[in-house]
């Protein structure tokens, strides 16, 4: 259930320096902010509290993020969900496969900043 009618964000991330960049940016926005630190969690977070938008890592532990994110493309209650890949993959094969499986869009961490990701996020939390 959504806090507020805030929008969430779900960020898929097992780095724990990162994510603690992402924890103080997000908290600062005015979305609602979900964390799990491998595939299976996030899975499960998102069946659970489907949240507006996904920030998903690849490579995790426990189930790669191409299979989360078959996962939630499969699922009826998850299929609807932007999935934006953020990975330090920088492959077009990966990059292709992704977007093919439904990934509304797929950044390079290294190339982007968090920054720019929040506004990115702003673009896809604002469409109706």
């Amino acid at each position: 259930m959504k806090d507020n009618g805030a929008k969430r964000i779900l960020v898929i991330e097992d780095d724990a320096f990162l994510m603690d960049a992402y924890k103080v940016k997000l908290q600062q926005s005015k979305y609602g902010i979900l964390f799990a630190q491998d595939g299976e969690a996030g899975l499960d977070i998102a069946r659970r509290e489907r949240p507006d938008v996904i920030i998903l890592d690849l490579v995790l532990p426990k189930m790669s993020g191409v299979d989360v994110l078959k996962a939630l493309k499969d699922g009826d209650d998850t299929k609807d969900i932007p999935v934006i890949v953020a990975s330090n993959l920088d492959q077009k094969k990966m990059i292709e496969e992704t977007k093919a499986l439904g990934a509304a869009d797929y950044f390079i961490k290294s190339n982007i900043s968090i920054n720019e990701l929040i506004e990115k996020l702003d673009s896809y939390l604002s469409k109706p």
